[in-house]
């Protein structure tokens, strides 16, 4: 027999014998209390069907539905007040706040309604963010005897995330907070997504009609499937369904992206789901194949991330070794060109004994994303944030209130720039159950009259553009800023793409602020440089001539740099241009900058021997020409006489000046005689 029909049958024959069934603890529903047989009936039904939908499927929001039909007519009841409450705790598309009144109302009409009555009250009121109250109700709770060691853990933990959430509270962060609207969100759950480092494209996962199997899970959804928007002048265009081969009729979720922004990472399956990537060619995406090597296991992995090179991958993984608790992060290095090393715990400064997810790895390649049960939580998933330096993590940061709320706070993804977010949270404003939310970090606060009168009015906004306006506004005047920096390396002769190793050093400060490899599927890298610097960028692989470049990017730069690095053999007659090798106007005494590059030059042939190099000095075409060539062969030899001093064997070092006999680019633009004014390295 039909399940549900069974249900409906049994509801019937109760009612007539005037069964009571859930109101155990009250009196038995009398039709005297009722102004009509009819307003009796609807009530008895109500309360039947939505018993119904909670014991049967465990759908808290249409078990709502019946149970606030009934309160129309049985407003007190303790009981009813208690189901309508426990609903709305449970709901996944209501205010669970609204939870508070019911709860207070069924303890006032009879305190032995249930055991647990304290500890519901607390967690609506811990869910309102009144952490006082919550915590009243939770110390209530304790003080009931015989407490199972799990209601003793479960309560512990609440009070714990309050005074979490009582100190944090204090200190509120600097940011709006904006659902993405009606184009990216609906009714239904948005959640896990991911983003170009410029925020122009979003890709995310979404459970709604018109899915690829556009059929219903077990939990009354329908089955994840993924989606992508892009912006079109400031704002999100249509979502498309990425269609087949992406997504089927099961679970795909969205839980990676490439540096190079050609690859997927992807959740797929249900219960013991395993990671996935799909390559795109063209404008179409691949077939998914599963992470090789020993990152997917029996047990769950559920949200993966790659580090800006591609060569670190960081997931979360609920495997027994080395667990620290529940859901945990982990990290694979990359050891041939599809398979990844045995999974390490990245430990207990990141881990903690309750659940990590939605892991994510910065474009910068040293802060770390990801989501928590545990640390200093407020409650449910918070989003943390911990930066990797010298080798170890820093103790995670609670990205602070309003951004992580009581519930659950997820998939936090950041653009380049580290100015704004994108993260999945249930708010008061929002369409449904989880939606897509925009997060506009405004930076520590600032006193100047101007700030304050900004500050004051961007709280008496709704609009979008306004906020723009403030957002640029508090970003200090001037604040240097970071964008992304990206590109190819390739072997000059075939163009094949090849691994190495870029080394960016900060000139001024002669300190080393980065060390990435490029892919060595692709040649690809990617990471963010901050602007109003002037940077040195060296680029080494085995077997290869290194080749320097010289960045100075501008405090207004807006867009990203990209640069193909072509890079030559090491044989005889290969040459590189010394970009960051610097001279004052008119002399040819180094200048300190150029110390990094002497290092790499002196690297190079302390570890090739047999190498014996020219370096030449050349000019524009700008002053008399004997000069020029006095000019370049000085600044040649101060660079042999640099290298010497280092240790490096004057008779493998020939200086010779050219003066403008070898121009590479025109004389008569300034950027031209820019070019031809340089330093070379040439193989002998």
């Amino acid at each position: 027999m039909n399940m549900r029909f069974f249900s409906i049958y049994i509801f019937w024959f109760c009612l007539i014998l005037g069964c009571s069934h859930g109101f155990a603890q009250n009196k038995p529903l009398a039709k005297e209390s009722f102004k009509s047989k009819d307003t009796f009936q609807k009530t008895k039904k109500a309360i039947y069907e939505g018993d119904e939908w909670v014991e049967l499927d465990q759908d808290y929001d249409k078990a709502l539905k019946h149970y606030l039909i009934a309160y129309k007519y049985l407003p007190s009841n303790a009981e009813l007040n208690f189901k309508i409450g426990n609903a709305y705790l449970n709901a996944d598309l209501q205010d669970k706040t609204n939870a508070i009144s019911y709860l207070e109302k069924a303890k006032k009409l009879d305190k032995g309604i249930d055991y647990k009555i304290d500890f519901l009250i607390g967690q609506a009121y811990h869910l309102s963010g009144n952490w006082n109250k919550a915590i009243e109700h939770f110390d209530k709770f304790l003080k009931h005897k015989n407490l199972s060691e799990e209601d003793k853990k479960a309560t512990k933990k609440r009070l714990e995330e309050c005074e979490n959430g009582k100190a944090i509270s204090k200190n509120p962060v600097r940011v709006f907070i904006d659902n993405l609207g009606k184009k990216i969100n609906s009714p239904y759950p948005e959640f896990g997504m991911v983003i170009k480092e410029d925020g122009s494209k979003l890709y995310f996962t979404a459970r709604k009609p018109k899915a690829v199997g556009n059929e219903i899970d077990q939990d009354s959804y329908y089955f994840e499937d993924i989606y992508e928007a892009s912006t079109l002048n400031g704002d999100w265009s249509r979502v498309k369904n990425l269609g087949k081969p992406i997504n089927t009729a099961g679970h795909e979720a969205v839980i990676g992206f490439s540096p190079e922004e050609d690859k997927l990472l992807i959740y797929r399956g249900s219960n013991n789901g395993d990671i996935y990537f799909s390559q795109r060619k063209g404008k179409s995406w691949q077939e998914p194949q599963k992470v090789s090597g020993a990152v997917n296991s029996k047990y769950r992995e559920t949200s993966a991330s790659l580090s800006p090179d591609g060569n670190t991958l960081y997931f979360t993984s609920n495997r027994p070794e080395n667990n620290k608790g529940g859901l945990d992060i982990y990290v694979s290095k990359r050891n041939s060109r599809t398979g990844w090393t045995t999974p390490k715990n990245l430990g207990k400064t990141i881990n903690s004994p309750y659940d990590e997810e939605a892991v994510f790895m910065h474009s910068d390649g040293k802060t770390l994303y990801f989501c928590s049960k545990g640390h200093n939580s407020i409650g449910g998933y918070d989003v943390f944030k911990s930066t990797l330096d010298d080798g170890k993590w820093s103790n995670p940061e609670n990205l602070g209130i309003p951004i992580n709320t009581p519930g659950d706070d997820l998939f936090m993804v950041v653009t380049a720039d580290h100015q704004t977010g994108y993260y999945a949270t249930f708010r008061k404003d929002g369409f449904g159950e989880k939606d897509l939310y925009k997060v506009s970090f405004l930076g520590p606060e600032k006193h100047t009259e101007t700030d304050i009168a900004f500050f004051n009015f961007k709280e008496k906004t709704e609009s979008l553009d306004l906020k723009s306006l403030i957002v640029n506004h508090l970003m200090e005047k001037g604040k240097s800023k970071l964008i992304p920096f990206e590109g190819l390396i390739v072997e000059g002769k075939d163009g094949n793409p090849v691994k190495a190793k870029l080394i960016l050093t900060d000139l001024k400060k002669n300190e080393i602020v980065e060390e990435i490899y490029s892919n060595e599927t692709n040649g690809g890298f990617s990471v963010t440089l901050t602007t109003g610097r002037n940077y040195g960028i060296t680029v080494s692989a085995e077997g290869f001539l290194f080749h320097s470049e010289n960045i100075f990017i501008p405090k207004k730069e807006e867009d990203k740099i990209h640069k193909k690095i072509v890079l030559s053999k090491l044989e005889s007659g290969s040459k590189i241009v010394l970009n960051n090798v610097f001279f004052d106007s008119d002399k040819y005494d180094l200048k300190p900058t150029s110390e990094a590059e002497l290092e790499n030059i002196v690297k190079l042939l302390k570890e090739n021997p047999e190498l014996k190099v020219e370096i030449s000095g050349h000019t524009d075409n700008v002053g008399n020409e004997d000069y020029n060539l006095k000019l370049s062969r000085k600044r040649a030899i101060s660079v042999v006489k640099k290298l010497a001093e280092a240790g490096i064997e004057k008779n493998r070092l020939k200086p010779v000046g050219y003066g403008s006999k070898s121009p590479v680019a025109s004389n008569e633009t300034e950027t031209g005689r820019q070019q031809n004014r340089r330093t070379e390295f040439k193989i002998l």
